[in-house]
C-alpha cells in the first residue's frame, strides 16, 4: 500500500536544499570530483559529435534530465521509489545508478541502469551517501548523518527488494566508483549544515514494507 502524497513541491524544496549543500561540501575539498562539471563536459562532447545526428544527440542529453527514451524505459522495470515507497511518478526522479557522464551512449539509454527515487533521496544516491547491495539492503555512508534518514522516518536498516542481475552489475559500479567517494571522507561545514537541516514532515508518510 502506498504512502500518502507528499504535500506539494515540499519534495521538491528540499532537494533543492539539499543539493546546495552537497555541491558546497565538493567546492570546498581540492581534489574532490563534481559530478555536475563532469555531465557538463559529457554533455558538451556529445553536442560537439560528428558521428550522430541531433536527433541521437538529443535522446543522450535528455537522459541526463530523466527524460525521454531513458525515462520510458526505466518506468518498464521500476514502478516506484523503492525507499520510500512513493508510487505517483510525477513526483519521482529517473536517476542513473552508474552516473550518466561515466556510461557508453547505450547506459545512458538502458533503463536497467536507474532508479525512480524520491526527489529528497536522489542526491543522496547520486552523490553516494547511499547505495543498494545487490540484495536490496540499504548501504550508508559514514558521511551521512542517521539524522538525516531518521528526520524522514526512513529505517537505516532496510531492504527494499532484490534487484535483478541486469541492475546489479550497475550497482556493483555504484558501490565501487561512487558510494563514500564524493567528499573523500572530509567533514566540513556544509556537512554540518546537512546534518541540522531541518525539513518538516517526511515526503512519504508511510513507506511500503
Amino acid at each position: 500500500m502506498p504512502g500518502l502524497l507528499p504535500r506539494k513541491n515540499v519534495g521538491e524544496r528540499v532537494a533543492q536544499q539539499i543539493e546546495s549543500l552537497l555541491a558546497a561540501t565538493q567546492a570546498s575539498g581540492s581534489g574532490v570530483p563534481d559530478p555536475d562539471r563532469e555531465a557538463d563536459t559529457a554533455e558538451a562532447r556529445i553536442r560537439q559529435r560528428k558521428d550522430i545526428g541531433p536527433t541521437v544527440k538529443e535522446i543522450l542529453t535528455r537522459a541526463r534530465r530523466g527524460q525521454g527514451v531513458y525515462r520510458e524505459s526505466l518506468e518498464r522495470v521500476e514502478s516506484q521509489c523503492r525507499l520510500t515507497g512513493l508510487l505517483d511518478r510525477l513526483h519521482l526522479r529517473a536517476s542513473h545508478i552508474k552516473p550518466w557522464c561515466q556510461c557508453t551512449d547505450e547506459e545512458k539509454l538502458d533503463g536497467f541502469n536507474g532508479l525512480l527515487l524520491s526527489p529528497h533521496i536522489d542526491p543522496l544516491f547520486d552523490r553516494g551517501y547511499i547505495s543498494f547491495s545487490n540484495a536490496g539492503d540499504l548501504m550508508l555512508s559514514r558521511d551521512l548523518n542517521p539524522a538525516v534518514l531518521e528526520k524522514w522516518g526512513i529505517a537505516s536498516r532496510k531492504n527494499v527488494g532484490a534487484f535483478g542481475p541486469e541492475q546489479c552489475r550497475y550497482l556493483e559500479y555504484h558501490r565501487s566508483e561512487v558510494f563514500e567517494k564524493t567528499n573523500g571522507g572530509r567533514r566540513t561545514r556544509a556537512d554540518q549544515e546537512l546534518e541540522l537541516l531541518e525539513i518538516g514532515e517526511p515526503a512519504v508518510v508511510k513507506a511500503v514494507e
